[in-house]
């Protein structure tokens, strides 16, 4: 059974990552508001709904180590995997806004998260400020681009003006989309879990390895598509906005709804975390050296560090 969930799930996610690709531009283009906001609102906080969907149900049932473990192998595979390989197809030149503003927030709140898992656990309190950042953060972007549409004119390849009402019929396409692919992560998850329990794998990692990359999937569908569709805007702000959203929305909703203690934590804990800070910390260095591009060994180095870091999982 769980061989029909892997390869179905995979297949919706692909369906829905071109679909949602396609639906993203045709809206960016409508409303004459630029693909990388587009892409850092509806791409990024949609392509994280499977790890709020799981978080939420593993928080309820008690399994606080899949919930920490969804987020931490989340962020480090969205980083060393997902972009490693969307670089390796070809090389990803960053957004200047995404050097400016998301660079620096992704290193913030990766800091924030790391300080507030000092004591073992995140309080409701911490859900609520995390959640709250979180709001505050889209309520920026949305007002970014309400700003670029009366200013169309400073992003020629970006913006472009139209007054039909295509965006309507192309927002109906995009949620549906979401919906396939929240459906496929669903499936591909449900299904890697039953083959994790047939290997006897650990909760946490179990929630690094295996749910974390069922949750990423779409970000990973996404990115590659969007590379080959030389959008390398949405490629990009796709991951860097679903890590800053995993941290502030997905924790902040669980922690919010329910408090996450994790009791006891061993040394392999603070590596995990450890590696999703360096993950963040390189992405950030690469998209600021003097290019602003990923280059193809960028993404190999990514990737085999990605390889290294799940071997040791593995044996742990």
């Amino acid at each position: 059974m769980y061989e029909f969930e892997l390869i179905m799930g995979l297949l919706l996610l692909i369906i829905g990552g071109h679909w949602l690709i396609r639906s993203t531009g045709k809206i960016a283009l409508s409303l004459r508001v630029p693909t990388l906001i587009i892409s850092l609102v509806l791409i990024a906080y949609g392509s994280s709904s499977p790890e709020i969907a799981v978080s939420l149900s593993a928080a309820m049932k008690g399994a606080n180590a899949i919930v920490i473990g969804n987020v931490v192998g989340s962020n480090i595979i969205n980083i060393a995997l997902v972009l490693a390989l969307g670089a390796m197809i070809a090389p990803l030149k960053a957004h200047m806004d995404l050097l400016k503003r998301e660079a620096p927030l992704l290193l913030a709140v990766t800091i924030l998260m790391v300080l507030a898992l000092l004591d073992g656990e995140l309080s409701r309190i911490e859900g609520i400020i995390g959640l709250a950042l979180g709001i505050i953060y889209t309520a920026y972007l949305i007002f970014t681009a309400m700003k670029e549409r009366k200013n169309s004119a400073t992003h020629p390849k970006s913006v472009v003006s139209s007054s039909d009402r295509s965006w309507v019929l192309h927002s109906i396409i995009g949620i549906v989309s979401l919906g396939v692919m929240v459906y496929g992560a669903d499936l591909f998850v449900k299904g890697a879990i039953q083959l994790s329990e047939i290997l006897g794998m650990s909760p946490m990692v179990v929630g690094i390895v295996i749910v974390a990359i069922g949750t990423s999937l779409p970000e990973l569908v996404t990115t590659v598509i969007a590379v080959v569709k030389k959008e390398d805007d949405i490629a990009i702000s796709n991951v860097m906005g679903s890590n800053i959203f995993n941290i502030l929305i997905v924790l902040g909703i669980t922690a919010t709804v329910s408090p996450i203690s994790l009791g006891a934590l061993d040394n392999g804990f603070w590596i995990d975390l450890a590696t999703m800070s360096a993950a963040a910390l390189a992405l950030v260095i690469l998209i600021r050296m003097r290019s602003h591009t990923i280059q193809r060994w960028h993404g190999a180095l990514l990737l085999i560090g990605y390889v290294v870091y799940t071997i040791y999982l593995l044996r742990r």
